[in-house]
């Protein structure tokens, strides 16, 4: 369930939010929220999320308590952080 307080976050944090979500098809969708934007960044598959979650950046508690599903947001907390992530997703370094 993708919450609706995401798009404000990057305001109220002053950092970039990233999140990924794992599809019932099996495909991962990276998507990074800044200033009034989030754009889909990356699709792949669960070594997508793998490095996700292995990215150090900080966890971020998103959406409805009462929701059961899980919505995984992480603050990107330093200036190119999805520049090496990136880089780093694509050298197979994760």
């Amino acid at each position: 369930m993708y919450p609706a307080d995401i798009d404000d976050a990057p305001g109220r944090l002053g950092h970039e939010v990233a999140f990924c979500i794992n599809c019932e098809c099996g495909t991962v969708v990276l998507a990074v929220a800044w200033g009034d934007k989030t754009r889909v960044m990356a699709t792949g598959g669960l070594g997508l999320y793998a490095a996700f979650e292995n990215s150090g950046w900080p966890e971020l508690d998103f959406g409805d308590p009462r929701v059961e599903s899980p919505f995984l947001a992480r603050m990107i907390n330093t200036p190119d952080g999805w520049l090496e992530f990136q880089r780093g997703y694509t050298a197979g370094e994760f």
